[in-house]
């Protein structure tokens, strides 16, 4: 996974640059958070909101634990959050750039500093014109104090254990389909931390055109996400992992029973390839049995055998943790969802509409049939030292559509740290 190779380049890094780590990697924090810091760390505001945290003090953007200096430490912090092995309710301590999302761009951000390199990043938009496309570029939000009502993650204070459902797959020859594992029955089992109180509910179709269909072909070169978007049933998942994708959970279910699964890879032309992948395990929310569509409980993790790797082509996003996302301070963001309406993936660019809520995010990105299961991400450009790159962060996982008519927004479980521990480190998990 990203994020475990990640550490392992920071712990190299440490050794490298003659820091001391403290016993344990110890990131301490408090409840505050720093304020303005100087040059292209600028950024921190000084205000008292819940939205994920407070900010005050004088620390410099990237001394995450507020130990008064950036070293590799910070670095480590800001990863063992990412990779869900820590936790912080004040999670907006990690926004190193501050770009009022928590993800791998704040780890690039805090390892510039640390080696005394620039950086800088912006979002990045696809901008169409008939079939032409060009790029432009979008400043991260501002966050005020006047902000009440915002999209945050809503298991950031909460250590209860959350009940998850796992099945044991198998695949008797190479591409055709994988089974549920008649020799075991789906076993349970819980995680902490997590959030309460989730309850099935009914949900719907999840085909929605927001105005004018505004889906397009994601094919050629201007799409390296699509490397990591995969094709399971006709429906859609995204690679958050080696061996973990994403998905919903209505994808892999239908009413208490485990579906079979043919499971594709996308290259990065956008063509989806013929080898059927491995499909090991998969895990579900328990609340989400029987309704698979239950709203905030709509998410899924399908374990593979193969090895889906970033040095074996394939792009990983990233699990972000967001604050303050409505129509109003987000309006400038771009929210994109790539999905497989039919025989080849498609992807839209929107944004977030309305104040979404704690649990769910809400977004008038347009989405069709097979989208469920898709990414709702966007595409930060980070520029470190003069040289570009791109980084895709998952921000939900699209699960249906309001019951408007017209249909004026899409939603999906806004994924949080939570998230993070069933994805990435998930003791039940085993590929082989």
């Amino acid at each position: 996974m990203k994020v475990v190779k990640l550490f392992s380049i920071g712990l190299a890094c440490g050794l490298v640059l003659g820091l001391t780590l403290p016993s344990g990697f110890i990131c301490e924090a408090d409840d505050t958070i720093g304020s303005a810091a100087t040059g292209v760390y600028e950024g921190f505001v000084d205000d008292e909101d819940d939205s994920g945290g407070t900010r005050t003090g004088g620390y410099d953007n990237c001394d995450v634990n507020h130990s008064g200096s950036v070293n590799i430490v910070d670095a480590i912090c800001v990863n063992q959050y990412l990779s869900g092995a820590l936790y912080f309710p004040n999670y907006r301590l990690f926004d190193a750039n501050n770009s009022s999302t928590v993800d791998y761009t704040d780890f690039e951000c805090v390892m510039a500093k640390v080696v005394d390199q620039s950086y800088s990043a912006q979002y990045m938009r696809r901008v169409y014109n008939g079939n032409a496309i060009s790029i432009t570029y979008e400043t991260f939000p501002a966050v005020t104090s006047s902000d009440t009502t915002y999209c945050k993650d809503v298991d950031a204070y909460s250590t209860s254990p959350r009940g998850y459902t796992w099945q044991k797959y198998k695949q008797n020859t190479a591409n055709t389909a994988s089974v549920p594992d008649t020799n075991y029955d789906p076993a349970t089992y819980s995680i902490t931390p997590s959030n309460t109180g989730l309850n099935a509910i009914n949900g719907d179709s999840p085909r929605a055109i927001i105005g004018d269909d505004d889906m397009k072909p994601a094919y050629g070169s201007a799409y390296k996400e699509v490397s990591g978007i995969v094709d399971i049933n006709g429906a859609t998942g995204f690679i958050v992992g080696d061996h973990e994708i994403a998905t919903a959970a209505h994808v892999v279910l239908t009413g208490s029973d485990f579906d079979d699964l043919t499971v594709h890879t996308c290259n990065s032309s956008g063509l989806i390839q013929s080898t059927v992948l491995h499909v090991k395990q998969v895990h579900v929310p328990t609340a989400a049995i029987p309704d698979g569509l239950a709203k905030v409980s709509d998410y899924a993790l399908i374990v593979v055998s193969e090895t889906l790797s970033t040095n074996n082509g394939y792009t990983h996003f990233s699990i972000g943790s967001t604050f303050n996302a409505t129509d109003s301070t987000w309006s400038s963001v771009p929210i994109y969802v790539t999905g497989k309406p039919s025989n080849i993936f498609h992807t839209a660019v929107g944004s977030v509409y309305g104040s979404s809520n704690t649990a769910l995010l809400h977004y008038n990105t347009d989405t069709d049939y097979g989208s469920s299961g898709s990414p709702v991400y966007t595409i930060t450009r980070y520029t470190v030292d003069n040289v570009n790159y791109y980084s895709y962060t998952a921000l939900a996982v699209h699960s249906s559509r309001d019951t408007n008519d017209p249909h004026v927004y899409n939603y999906g479980p806004l994924l949080t740290r939570y998230h993070r521990l069933f994805y990435l480190n998930n003791p039940q998990e085993n590929y082989n």
